[in-house]
C-alpha cells in the first residue's frame, strides 16, 4: 500500500508532467530573458523605470510579426504563473487592443479575485455576454447625454469638496476620498445620504481588491492546486483572509443594491442609475438582466475612486507647482 508521502510524491509528479505536456504543446513563443525553472523570470522584472529595461529587452529579443507587415518587438516573459507579453510599438498594441478587440478581449484569470468574490466584477470577468451588457450599462449612464441627470449631483458634491477644503485645507486628502465616495454611492444607488461606516467599508474593498490582485503575494495565483487543500493544511490561511474580504465585499454591494430595489418596489421616487434601470427591468422593459445590473454597480466604486482619486491629487500637485497655469485658470473662472 501506498504511504502518504509517497502519494503526495505520485501526486506532484503527475501535476507536474501534466503543467509540462501542456505548455509543450502550444506554439512557440517570442523570445525573451533567460528563465529559471521555479521562479521565470520574477527576478529579472524590473521594478524602476520598467518600460526602459522592455526598450531594452525589445532590442536585444524583439522579433518581427510578418502578420502585421511591419516590425513589431515582442518579448515574452514568464512570472508570478503568468504568461506576459510585451508589445513594443504603439500601433501594434493599437491594432490588438482596439481595432481586433473582440480577439483579444479575454481577461486573465487569478484565483484570489474567485475567492474574494470579485469574479462577477466587468473588470476581472472573461468577455462574455453579461460582461458586455455590464459594461453597456456603464457606457450609457455615463456618456456625455447621460450628464444632464448626473450633472447636478455632481455640482452639488463638488461645492461642497470646495468647502471643505476651505475649512480645513489640511486634511484635504480625506475630503477629496469623502467628495469621491460620496458622489459615486449617490450617483450609482441614488441614496440621499452617505455614512462615514459606508465610505470606510467601500475603502476598505477597494484595499482589499489591491491586495488580492498584487503579484507574488498569494501562492494559489501560481499554483492553483493548493485551492484544492483542506483548510486546516499549514499555509492556507490566505483561504481565511478571502472569506473576510468576500463577506465585506457582499455586504458593501449586497445591501445598498438591495435598498434600491425595495424603493423602487415602493414607488419611491429616488433617482440613480440602480434604481433607474431597476425600473425598467422590472417592468419588463429593459433589455438588461438584474444579474448584468449588479455587476455594472459593484464595479463602479473600486473602479472610480481609486484612479479619479489619482488623477486629483496629481492635478493639484501639478497646479500648485504651475503658478503661471494656476494665474490663468483663476481669470478664466472669474471673468
Amino acid at each position: 500500500m501506498f504511504t502518504l508521502s509517497q502519494f503526495c510524491a505520485c501526486s506532484f509528479t503527475l501535476v507536474l508532467a501534466s503543467w509540462a505536456f501542456a505548455r509543450s504543446r502550444r506554439l512557440p513563443l517570442p523570445p525573451g530573458p533567460q528563465s529559471s525553472v521555479w521562479f521565470g523570470n520574477e527576478k529579472e522584472l524590473p521594478w524602476n523605470q520598467p518600460w526602459k529595461e522592455y526598450a531594452s529587452w525589445s532590442k536585444t529579443f524583439g522579433m518581427s510579426m510578418i502578420s502585421f507587415s511591419l516590425s513589431c518587438p515582442l518579448v515574452y516573459l514568464y512570472a508570478f504563473g503568468r504568461d506576459i507579453l510585451i508589445v513594443n510599438e504603439a500601433s501594434v498594441t493599437t491594432d490588438l487592443l482596439e481595432n481586433k478587440a473582440v480577439l483579444y478581449a479575454r481577461r486573465p484569470t487569478w484565483s484570489m479575485v474567485a475567492l474574494t468574490g470579485r469574479q462577477e466584477n466587468i473588470a476581472f470577468m472573461d468577455y462574455n455576454n453579461r460582461q458586455r451588457k455590464a459594461r453597456a450599462l456603464l457606457q450609457g449612464a455615463l456618456n456625455p447625454k447621460a450628464q444632464k441627470q448626473w450633472g447636478p449631483l455632481l455640482e452639488e458634491e463638488t461645492t461642497n469638496l470646495i468647502l471643505q477644503i476651505v475649512q480645513s485645507p489640511e486634511s484635504f486628502k480625506q475630503h477629496i476620498r469623502r467628495y469621491l465616495g460620496t458622489f459615486i454611492t449617490r450617483f450609482t444607488y441614488g441614496t440621499t445620504k452617505v455614512e462615514d461606516s459606508v465610505l470606510t467599508l467601500g475603502d476598505e474593498i477597494s484595499m482589499h481588491t489591491q491586495q488580492a490582485l498584487r503579484p507574488g503575494r498569494w501562492v494559489a495565483d501560481t499554483v492553483p492546486l493548493v485551492l484544492y487543500l483542506p483548510d486546516w493544511f499549514p499555509g492556507m490561511s490566505f483561504k481565511r483572509w478571502a472569506r473576510h474580504a468576500k463577506t465585506k465585499f457582499r455586504e458593501y454591494t449586497g445591501r445598498p443594491f438591495q435598498r434600491a430595489r425595495d424603493s423602487v418596489l415602493d414607488g419611491a421616487e429616488t433617482q440613480g442609475m440602480v434604481p433607474d434601470t431597476l425600473r425598467d427591468i422590472i417592468a419588463g422593459t429593459s433589455k438588461y438582466k438584474e444579474e448584468e445590473l449588479v455587476s455594472a454597480a459593484s464595479s463602479i466604486y473600486t473602479a472610480a475612486v481609486e484612479t479619479t482619486y489619482a488623477v486629483l491629487m496629481n492635478f493639484l500637485l501639478l497646479i500648485m507647482a504651475h503658478k503661471d497655469v494656476q494665474t490663468k485658470a483663476y481669470q478664466e473662472i472669474t471673468s
